[in-house]
């Protein structure tokens, strides 16, 4: 017995080191106080900021924006990969607001203005959970004081959340309409992790999710943007590189970003996102859709290819439309693609919601 202990010994004590002290050399994200913006009122509307409950007991940090009048259809929006709402989407939401409708935009558990620990916390399913969280607060208290008519509600998402979206979608039948602006629909193979990749991954996965399971408070973390050729979960010609060096053709999205966010943001993500990654399937969530659905292609998007775009509206049929546009993954979000996408999506969100729009007889004919 005393052999096998001492034969064991060295076994146990790497265990408790993987366990409890491996760092995989990607520090965790640094967190900052998300102090509440001030209001904002424009000729359009108003601005202000809510406090969203989830069912494990997290809060949502939300910002409505709505329109001077009562009872206004409503989109929801939330950011895409490891994101937060500061990152250009206000600038949706008050186009939003111009058309005609409230937007409420919203931070996942774990980001931003949320709170939730471990940060970062990329969990599709979460994140489909907090969309629902924040529709229920939606048609139930914002239609209770006047804001919003329940029975118009849009949901927005994008690149990784135009994914969600279609999965809310497909259990809520009461929404209006979806818009998935560059939606992950499936991996690429450009996107695949090579197999050396895949083997520093699952020594991460297990380890982060073991740490999970016995409460350990010292999650790993992985990159999440970077280069092609670089070691990161996303690799793109329009990112920065992993440690957030600009390239001459880093998209103007990344050129923009304010620094520092709000409630800290770093470049990871939570190894174990990777673990149940595979379960996510929107392009299988879409087949189950019944609202009318608008998915935005980039014809030169490296991230969310427009070829899966225009698969899935010809798998799917009727009741989804494609606009597509010449341009990057991200040069949907700045710049003159910015308002033309913007102006396609304003009169979709119309159509869905019955609101009148120049020119506009049913769903808008996109192409």
């Amino acid at each position: 017995m005393t052999v096998l202990v001492l034969a064991l010994a060295p076994f146990a004590a790497l265990a408790a080191w993987l366990l409890l002290g491996y760092g995989n050399g990607y520090d965790g994200v640094r967190e900052t106080p998300a102090l509440p913006l001030p209001d904002e009122t424009r000729p359009s509307g108003l601005r202000t900021t809510r406090e969203i409950p989830t069912p494990d007991g997290e809060t949502l940090e939300a910002w409505l924006f709505q329109p001077h009048g009562p009872m206004a259809p409503l989109v929801i929006l939330a950011p895409g990969l490891a994101g937060t709402k500061e990152v250009h989407l206000e600038r949706f939401a008050w186009r939003f607001v111009e058309a005609g409708f409230a937007a409420l935009v919203f931070d996942y558990r774990c980001f931003g203005g949320s709170t939730g620990q471990p940060r970062h916390w990329v969990d599709p399913f979460r994140h489909a959970e907090d969309y629902e969280a924040v529709l229920d607060h939606a048609r139930s208290q914002l239609a209770a004081e006047g804001v919003i008519d329940p029975d118009r509600v849009v949901l927005w998402g994008s690149s990784f959340s135009g994914g969600t979206v279609l999965e809310v979608a497909r259990r809520r039948c009461e929404l209006a309409g979806v818009i998935a602006q560059a939606p992950y629909l499936e991996t690429p193979a450009q996107q695949a992790p090579t197999r050396l990749e895949m083997a520093r991954y699952l020594p991460w996965v297990t380890i982060d999710q073991l740490r999970m399971s016995f409460g350990i408070a010292r999650p790993l973390y992985i990159p999440v943007f970077g280069r092609p050729g670089e070691f990161a979960f996303a690799r793109s010609r329009e990112n920065p590189g992993v440690g957030g060096e600009i390239h001459p053709d880093t998209a103007q999205f990344w050129r923009e970003v304010a620094e520092p966010a709000r409630g800290g943001w770093s470049n990871r993500m939570l190894a174990r996102f990777l673990a149940d990654f595979d379960r996510f399937d929107p392009l299988a969530a879409l087949d189950g859709v019944r609202c009318p659905v608008l998915l935005v292609a980039a014809r030169d998007d490296d991230l969310t290819p427009a070829a899966s775009v225009h698969g899935a509206a010809r798998r799917t049929g009727t009741g989804v439309r494609v606009a597509e546009y010449d341009c990057g993954h991200f040069d949907l979000y700045c710049g003159e693609v910015f308002e033309t996408n913007m102006a396609a999506q304003a009169e979709f969100a119309a159509a869905c919601a019955r609101l009148p729009s120049e020119g506009e007889t049913g769903l808008p004919a996109t192409g």
